[in-house]
């Protein structure tokens, strides 16, 4: 029943990583939450287990999405190129934080932000475009910082990626196919982190490596590939203020979900 769950979840999350450049880890978060609450293990472990995990699926999702991006011409390189290092950095400092937070807390932070994103998506105009330079210290900071929610949530960056390019002027095609690129590196980073430096001091499964939980890694990613592919392709054709809502919908549904799962624990 597990496996299926998993097959599941990586065509969802192919998709929404295809749609909205997102990773999939809004969903796949918090439902291994729930299935590894179901294994028996306690939140601690379950929380950060999802986290990681979520994050090794998004470097393969993520590569199929940002190349379906790259060939529909979503990606702004100058833009990818120059915040790259320091969302980077930022997942390293991300992990480093999350060994040493609680699953309760972790889990209230992730919710916390999905509510504040989803406002800010649904709420927020649509800013006029206009060129930008990317070089300057408030964007770096600003990206280190994702770096680290990124890493602490187990999701590619683009939740955060994508609000903040868009109020910087960019178009919301071009924010969420750039955001699918950058997601990549810090994916990349924040796996091999969780990986070299969990679950030593508590009892795992056997396929796991790290937090990272290897069965429901290679379920995922299985089906999620395709499904990212379609997902992208869709961008083109759905309007950019229902794309924003659409957003901002998913996110405020999935945070009313993990709420009522951390309540009923």
């Amino acid at each position: 029943m597990d496996i299926v769950l998993y097959l599941a979840l990586g065509c969802v999350g192919g998709f929404l990583a295809g749609l909205f450049g997102i990773g999939g880890g809004l969903i796949i978060v918090p439902t291994l939450v729930w299935v590894f609450r179901h294994q028996g293990y306690d939140m601690s472990v379950a929380m950060h287990m999802a986290l990681a995990t979520s994050l090794a699926t998004i470097v393969v999702t993520g590569i199929s999405s940002a190349r379906a991006h790259h060939q529909q011409h979503h990606v702004h390189w100058p833009t990818a190129k120059a915040l790259t290092p320091f969302l980077v950095l930022g997942s390293v400092s991300g992990v480093v934080v999350a060994h040493f937070l609680t699953g309760q807390l972790l889990g209230r932070l992730f919710v916390g932000f999905l509510i504040l994103m989803s406002v800010y998506m649904w709420f927020s105009p649509e800013p006029k475009q206009h060129r930008f330079r990317v070089a300057n210290w408030r964007w770096k900071f600003a990206s280190t910082l994702m770096g680290v929610l990124s890493a602490l949530l187990g999701i590619g960056g683009a939740l955060f990626m994508v609000p903040f390019l868009k109020s910087k002027g960019m178009a919301i095609r071009y924010a969420i196919g750039t955001a699918a690129f950058c997601g990549v590196p810090l994916a990349v980073t924040g796996t091999i982190g969780y990986m070299l430096g969990g679950g030593a001091e508590q009892p795992l499964p056997v396929y796991t490596i790290g937090y990272v939980n290897l069965l429901a890694f290679a379920c995922i990613v299985l089906t999620s590939s395709h499904f990212s592919k379609v997902g992208a392709k869709l961008v083109t054709k759905v309007p950019p203020q229902r794309m924003r809502r659409g957003f901002a919908v998913f996110i405020w549904v999935l945070a009313a979900n993990l709420i009522y799962k951390m309540a009923s624990n």
